[in-house]
This record gives C-alpha cells, structure tokens and sequence, in this order.
C-alpha cells in the first residue's frame, strides 16, 4: 500500500474518522484495499486521512462495525473540477440562451383573437390586414396604436378598437358604434318605466307626461313618464329619482366547536433507521385523537442516521359552548351588510342602515336593510 503513489488528478476527498475505535477503522480500510495516504491522528478519537473517490463505497460496513461516524471535505479531481465548471457555466450559457430563444420568439405575433358582442371577426381580420396587421407580423405597440387610431377614421360603425399584444398573442376588442334613437321621430314611442320597487324623490320631465308624483310607491315596470303629448305618441324624456331598499341576511351557528383532552393518552415508541420504521410498542388507537413527536438521535452521520421516535397520543372530544350573543350579531351583521353591499351599484353611499336578528334551528339570523336614492327610470320602446 506504501508504494502505490496518487495520479495527480486522481478523484481524492479528505476524510476524518470519529470514534473510540479510529485505529481501528483505519486498520480495517487497509485491509479491505483502501489506499490511505497523509494519514494523521489529530486527536485521541480523531483520525484524518486522504483516500481515493472510487473507495468511499467500502466504507459503509466498516464504519457501522466500529461504530465510527465519517465526514468527508476537500474534494479534489477532475470529476469535481468538471462539475465546478459546469456549474458556474453552463447555467449562465443556458439562460442566456433561454433568453435569446424567448425575446426572438416573442418577437412576431403569432395568433391573433378578435373580443367584442356582436362582432364578425373575419370582417375585422380582413380590415386590419389592409393596414399590415396579421400573423406574423413583428410585435410593435406603437405600430399598433397607429393602427387603432387609423382604423376609427376609416370604419365609423366601429365607436372603439384596440390591439393588446401579449408575448405571441394578440387581442382585438372591438365595440360597434350604438345611435341613440331620434326621441322626435314621429313614428317612434317610448315610455320610461321603474326599474325596481322604489318610493319616488323627485320626477323632472322633458318629453312626455308625468304619470307619478314624489312620495308615490311603484312597482318595477310601471310606468313613470308616457310617451304621449297632446294625443300624439312620442320618445318620453326625462329624469325620475326614488329610494330604493337593499336587503340581505346572513346566518350563524350559536355555538363553537371546542376541541378538549379527556387525560387519556397513550405512548408508542418507534425506530427510525433509514428508509422504514421499526415499531417497538403495540400501538392502540383512540376513536378521536390528536399526537405529538419527539425525536431522539441514536447515531447520526454520513453513512447511517438512527432515531427513536416517542408519539404521543392523546384523546380528545368535541365539545360546544354558546357563542356570545353580542359576538353573533357582530359576525352575522357584517356578513349579511357585505352581501347586500354587493347588489349596490358602484358610485351609490347607503343610508339608515338597520340591523334585525333572531335564533331559528340553533342558528342566529341576521337580516342587514339600508337604502339609497338613485335613478330608477329605464327606457321601455314600442
């Protein structure tokens, strides 16, 4: 073993051995093969040695026989040196790569959506190709800004357009332009009527005539303004207010889950070698239980890492207790106030909001009721 002499990039690691029986270890690895060299006792239970890579796999079952732990460093060869290269190259070449292939990629649109109600998209791709918009065109915003702007001079049917390019993609929304209908065509008559249950505020007629007063109670669809002057059919005109309820309500259980320990626990005890456990107490189960873990290290190192597991498992039961009822309203009040909140539309501030609640079926119901004055006319045509 003394005359064999390391290839000057032969794959090596630096070992230390810890342990009582160091020497020992050290005299079995010569024995197996192991070619050692700057062999050294740093210590009373320490050794440190240089060995070959390809002979760390004859390690194992000495270490477990002398019951040594083994920590390896300082790796030296070309195998190492490969992978140190590779690691501080290949991931800056390979992301740069990455990021050239995506930016070319992304470069030209490659499918193109056409978005809106009531829109013939092969009319739109049609008319965008004439001003150079189509796949596999280059990915260019201000391109496309020129492109809407010149598109609504040339189509006047259409009221809004635009491009949103999205990395391959890109989205088209188009709106076709809506006329308000001649409220003076003779042939034309409309009424405006409630949208929903209200108390009308006010009423402001234009066109038409009045056919409700403020303070008046309507249902939806009643009729507000009539489309009539002078026994002539006309475009009713005009702007009618009125306060409009919003409800919801919400519900709460009256009573919380609380989870107990009864006292009653059993310990099962477990080792835990590598890849399984070795159960050492006959286990039994409770019907309802919650557990606990410790963890105990036996012997841990590079080659083996043995642990004793103490589970703990204690038995619980469910019990309930009464919610306090001022906590209730809270809960169930913001619930029920947050989905009325929702059919409220934007813009709109609630007044004289109220709260009721009452204990039905072992829950608290709370009903939210607040009310804003807004517009409540809608057109009906004829």
């Amino acid at each position: 073993m003394a005359g064999k002499v390391f290839v000057p990039y032969e794959n090596t690691v630096k070992m230390r051995v810890v342990g009582l029986f160091s020497d020992k270890f050290i005299d079995m690895a010569g024995k197996s093969g192991v070619i050692i060299e700057n062999l050294y006792k740093s210590g009373l239970r320490e050794v440190t040695a240089t060995i070959r890579v390809s002979d760390i796999h004859k390690l194992r079952r000495i270490a477990v026989k002398t019951m040594c732990r083994v920590y390896f460093s300082d790796r030296k060869g070309w195998k190492f040196i490969l992978k140190n290269i590779a690691s501080r190259i290949v991931l800056p070449v390979g992301l740069a790569a990455g990021i050239v292939f995506v930016s070319t990629f992304t470069r030209y649109i490659r499918i193109i959506d056409v978005y809106g109600e009531g829109i013939d998209k092969t009319e739109i791709i049609n008319k965008l190709e004439s001003y150079g918009v189509h796949e596999g065109i280059k990915n260019d915003g201000e391109f496309f800004r020129d492109v809407e702007e010149s598109f609504l001079i040339d189509n006047p049917e259409y009221s809004f357009i635009a491009l949103k390019n999205k990395g391959v993609y890109l989205d088209i929304h188009a709106v076709k332009r809506s006329y308000a209908p001649d409220p003076y065509d003779p042939d034309l008559r409309c009424d405006i009527v409630a949208g929903c249950d209200c108390v009308i505020t006010s009423v402001k007629v234009y066109e038409g005539t009045a056919k409700v007063e403020p303070g008046q109670t309507v249902k939806k669809g009643q009729v507000l303004i009539e489309g009539s002057e002078n026994g002539k059919y006309i475009a009713a005109l005009g702007d009618v207010e009125g306060r409009v309820w919003y409800t919801a309500a919400a519900e709460k259980s009256i009573k919380a889950e609380k989870i107990l320990r009864t006292g009653q626990y059993n310990v099962n005890r477990r080792l835990k070698v590598p890849w399984k456990y070795v159960i050492m107490d006959k286990s039994s189960s409770f019907d309802k239980s919650e557990t606990e873990t410790r963890s105990i290290s036996l012997l841990n190192g590079f080659f083996l890492g043995v642990q004793l597991e103490n589970v703990t498992e204690y038995e619980i039961e469910t019990q309930y207790e009464n919610i306090p009822l001022s906590e209730l309203k809270s809960i169930a009040g913001q619930q029920a106030f947050e989905l009325a909140i929702k059919k409220l539309p934007l813009g709109y501030v609630p007044e004289n909001i109220t709260y009721s609640g009452e204990i039905k079926d072992g829950n608290y119901i709370c009903r939210c009721i607040f009310e804003v004055i807004r517009p409540v006319g809608h057109t009906k045509y004829y």
